[in-house]
């Protein structure tokens, strides 16, 4: 015989596990997209948003007490076995990932490094870029260094565009003192001592040469650039020069259009499309620059002599993504199976 009551316990429970998921996953969502705010959130603070957390919480309690009655009224062999499995299995997903989600609230530790080739990181919580670093209540930066060796670009669309940057770095665990080479890419993360990376930006480190009245060079120095796909203007200032530089990087030459030259000035392979201003004055146009060659802005003059690959990495250390994964992978198998029973019955 039927317990009614029982079966209204159960659709009561599933239908408040349904809301609390549906809210859950939709403040996620909003805070993810920056609906009601101008910046949008990354993923670990919307993750750790409070209506998120105090949904995890509720849901997590949930289902272990379901976890519990399933588990002592299950009766193996029975005419329901089936369908017990699957309840336990689901109840078991959402409690790994509630689990996870609180555990990540205390253990997880985000920022984002550039580095050109042939540079160095040293962690510490110093070096991150600003405003990239989220820091649970309980998550210390990883005690580590990186040194970038190379950075290998996959491009697709004549150079416009990428699908893959494979930066390869030497990895330095300073607790163990153990180092490592690594690959890291765009595509997916990458896994070292429990710390996930992940190409997150790719472009170009411009060598630039100020000269004085002499010739001789005054300042010497590499700078990070947006330069990334060809064309893109980005613009750096100097305490010795009272200039603003925009610079532009083709690697493969510049188009018939760009520069002083209706016809590019007939320069091919890397060059440098450069305009200068002082205090809103244009102090040059865009002219274009072969490696070298000096643009001369009055009493001083500039030259880029080298270009170099950088990447953007996201450091990640997270605890709780192992329990978050399996309980997701649990969820998804138990609603396979389910549409599959139900397509077969």
């Amino acid at each position: 015989m039927v317990d009614n009551r029982k079966l209204v316990a159960v659709a009561v429970s599933d239908e408040l596990r349904l809301g609390l998921g549906v809210f859950a996953a939709g403040s996620l969502l909003i805070r993810l997209v920056g609906v009601f705010s101008p910046v949008s959130d990354g993923f670990g603070q919307a993750l750790h948003a409070p209506v998120v957390l105090i949904a995890a919480v509720a849901l997590g309690i949930q289902a272990l007490l379901r976890l519990i009655t399933q588990t002592i009224g299950w009766l193996p062999g029975g005419a329901s076995e089936g369908h017990d499995r699957l309840r336990i299995a689901s109840n078991l997903g959402v409690l790994l990932l509630a689990t996870g989600i609180l555990l990540s609230s205390l253990t997880r530790f985000e920022g984002t490094v550039v580095l050109a080739e042939g540079q160095m990181f040293g962690s510490g919580g110093v070096g991150y870029l600003d405003g990239s670093v989220h820091s649970s209540w309980y998550a210390d930066p990883p005690d580590m260094k990186i040194m970038m060796t190379q950075v290998i670009p996959s491009f697709y669309n004549h150079g416009r565009s990428y699908w893959d940057v494979n930066a390869l770095l030497d990895y330095r665990n300073q607790t163990t003192g153990i180092t490592k080479p690594a690959s890291v890419h765009a595509l997916f993360p990458s896994l070292l001592d429990g710390l996930l990376f992940q190409v997150s930006d790719f472009g170009y480190s411009l060598r630039y040469q100020l000269s004085g009245p002499a010739g001789a060079v005054i300042d010497e120095a590499y700078v990070i650039l947006k330069s990334f796909p060809p064309g893109a203007e980005d613009s750096f200032s100097l305490s010795t020069s009272p200039n603003i530089f925009y610079v532009k990087y083709y690697p493969d030459g510049a188009p018939a259009t760009e520069g002083s030259s209706p016809k590019g000035n007939g320069k091919t392979g890397p060059v440098f499309a450069l305009r200068v201003t002082r205090v809103m004055d244009l102090v040059s146009p865009s002219r274009l620059l072969a490696p070298g060659e000096k643009a001369l802005l009055g009493q001083e003059s500039i030259s880029f002599v080298d270009a170099v690959p950088w990447a953007e990495v996201r450091v990640v250390r997270d605890y709780g993504v192992y329990l978050m994964l399996p309980g997701i992978c649990m969820l998804v198998g138990v609603i396979v199976v389910r549409l599959w029973r139900g397509r077969t019955a």
